[in-house]
């Protein structure tokens, strides 16, 4: 696995997109920063991870759609699927090294809290939860996203989907809205929603329920990775 992680990590640094990808999240995350707590003068980020996970729904399928999609591209799948590493030694390699890839970006979040922290009085450890809640949520965009590049035959096919079934997942809360909030539809499309779990680690509280449920989400979706690159392996 290491081995695999190692080569991801030097693809994706040697890959302009990724200093696209980070110059955009900067200025984006820079604006809602500037507009949201120094104009207003919030001490807590709250908001402003609220707003990046927005923008990652769009920036993830672009770090995840390389990690099979370019190896069928480059038809060095056989070759990937045939080398000394198991399935799933490949598999967390990938997700593993497309996960440090999100956290590098998101780390301009501490040159944010360093920067509030020294005009006003700051909630560290609410801001370490909130992390915590970033990284688990980022996990969880990056496992649909190596899914469907494992199931994708382009790299601009992986965007698209991936793209989709984030939107679905992030803002699936929206949907009962739709037909009036049922109850029944609000509860059902509340469980499967990846931002109304993350509301409780945005003021501040660091829910088990919603830890187990990111990582299982991950986890889930790198098992169904493993399974779909072991049966393409031996067909």
């Amino acid at each position: 696995m290491t081995a695999i992680l190692k080569r991801e990590l030097k693809s994706y640094f040697y890959s302009p997109l990724i200093y696209i990808l980070m110059s955009i999240f900067f200025i984006i995350s820079f604006v809602f920063f500037f507009t949201t707590n120094v104009f207003y003068g919030d001490a807590h980020l709250r908001y402003l991870a609220a707003s990046v996970n927005s923008v990652f729904v769009f920036i993830v399928p672009m770090i995840t759609m390389r990690l099979f999609s370019e190896e069928k591209t480059q038809r060095t799948d056989q070759l990937l699927f045939t080398s000394p590493n198991s399935i799933t030694a490949i598999v967390l390699g990938k997700f593993l090294s497309a996960l440090i890839i999100y956290i590098l970006i998101m780390s301009v979040m501490i040159f944010y809290a360093f920067i509030i922290s020294i005009y006003a009085d700051f909630d560290l450890v609410g801001f370490i939860f909130l992390y915590i809640a970033e990284i688990l949520i980022g996990a969880a965009f990056i496992s649909v996203g190596l899914f469907v590049s494992s199931v994708s035959s382009s790299m601009m096919m992986s965007v698209l989907v991936s793209f989709g079934m984030l939107v679905l997942f992030y803002f699936s809360e929206i949907v009962p809205a739709i037909f009036g909030n049922p109850q029944w539809l609000v509860k059902f499309f509340s469980f499967f929603s990846l931002s109304y779990r993350f509301n409780g680690f945005a003021i501040g509280l660091l829910s088990l329920d919603a830890i187990v449920y990111y990582l299982s989400f991950a986890s889930i979706f790198v098992f169904i990775t493993i399974r779909m690159i072991d049966k393409k392996r031996w067909s």
